[in-house]
């Protein structure tokens, strides 16, 4: 009897419940919003001139790659209008669930992006590359001196009916690397034989011209030579200046900076021929630079001297990011990354005046945006 009246008020509470229960079902959801949005906010304040945002000198576009929580490509959104102000920020409207998007800044028909497609998983694996070609050599090229790429990411979270804000500074991959090379004897005076300009070239090789788009990370897996764009073969100092001008930077990059017209140079505090020393100066793009003494820590520098047949002979190559480094000033990755411009000036021995026995190409001296790097020596 007992039992019975359980079930009794089991079906009647039953009963109440049903028409709230039926309410639910045919309530009209129609008006409810389906789309939240991500308002990203991008600046470039991730650098050593201090806090300001570069972003309006040094953005002209930005393209947004926005994958889900499975890592597949929802959607890519190109802004190549702006304006590219201070404060820019670009509002993303998605259907609410977790993001991650992937932003570079500055992409141009030079660089190209691999097995990345809409609807797909993707973000692992997806690519930016630059282009190559193969030299008599065999080795692979870069096509052109890369230009200025930058690189973010953010993940977050989307709201229907709402708006999640976020900002993030870009990390600038491309570095500018000037290679000026010069000879002195054993007086410490420049070499002024135009010999050494004319046979002498150089290279940046490394495994970073393919790049992550999960993690800005190079993938390693190809070796590719960067070529140079040489600014000058020759030129003329002043042995006056004092000593606190060849240590600035402003002093290290004045070789460069006067075959170009940019600045006039700056006179350095070494003792100079009246004639003008032999220099082969050069300027090599390449992409971002990892740590030492990570394995990414390949790029290397190359030195070739032109034999009598044409054939360019290894004469010189050591580890880049190893000699910065050495400076004590770029031992982390924030502060390789916060750097974009390195002036390495390579001095090698010259044996003699006459050169009829040969060159040592050991280096008498080598600097880094200004800091003296100091390494033993052979004695010859």
């Amino acid at each position: 009897m007992r039992l019975k009246k359980c079930n009794q008020a089991l079906w009647l509470l039953a009963a109440l419940m049903l028409p709230a229960l039926q309410g639910c079902v045919k309530d009209d959801l129609s008006d409810c919003p389906t789309t939240g949005t991500l308002d990203l906010t991008l600046s470039y304040t991730y650098h050593n001139k201090g806090e300001a945002d570069l972003l309006p000198d040094e953005i002209k576009k930005v393209d947004f790659f926005v994958f889900d929580a499975a890592g597949t490509l929802v959607s890519r959104i190109t802004d190549a209008t702006g304006p590219f102000v201070k404060g820019y920020h670009k509002p993303i409207e998605l259907p609410g669930g977790d993001y991650r998007v992937v932003v570079w800044g500055n992409l141009t028909d030079q660089h190209k992006i691999s097995q990345l497609e809409t609807g797909q998983v993707c973000r692992d694996r997806a690519l930016l590359s630059l282009h190559t070609y193969t030299g008599k050599d065999g080795n692979e090229y870069v096509q052109a001196q890369p230009t200025d790429l930058f690189y973010t990411s953010v993940e977050g979270k989307v709201m229907n009916g709402e708006v999640s804000k976020d900002s993030v500074s870009f990390t600038k991959d491309t570095k500018h690397i000037t290679l000026n090379i010069r000879w002195r004897d054993q007086f410490g005076y420049y070499c002024i034989d135009e010999s050494h300009a004319r046979e002498t070239h150089c290279y940046i090789t490394g495994q970073n011209g393919d790049m992550y788009f999960k993690d800005n990370m190079p993938l390693r897996n190809r070796w590719v030579i960067f070529r140079p764009d040489y600014v000058v073969q020759r030129s003329v100092g002043d042995a006056s200046a004092s000593s606190d001008a060849s240590r600035s930077l402003a002093a290290s990059r004045s070789l460069a900076a006067s075959a170009s017209g940019i600045d006039s140079r700056v006179v350095v505090d070494r003792p100079l021929p009246p004639g003008g020393e032999a220099l082969v100066s050069a300027e090599i793009n390449v992409l971002r630079l990892m740590a030492y003494p990570n394995i990414e820590s390949n790029d290397r520098i190359i030195v070739t001297k032109t034999l009598e047949n044409g054939v360019e002979q290894v004469v010189y190559e050591r580890s880049l990011v190893e000699l910065i480094n050495k400076t004590a000033q770029y031992g982390t990755q924030e502060s390789l990354d916060r750097e974009d411009t390195y002036v390495v000036d390579l001095d090698f021995r010259c044996n003699d005046p006459w050169h009829d026995t040969g060159d040592t190409w050991f280096t008498a001296s080598i600097t880094i945006n200004g800091w003296t790097i100091v390494e033993m020596q052979p004695e010859v």
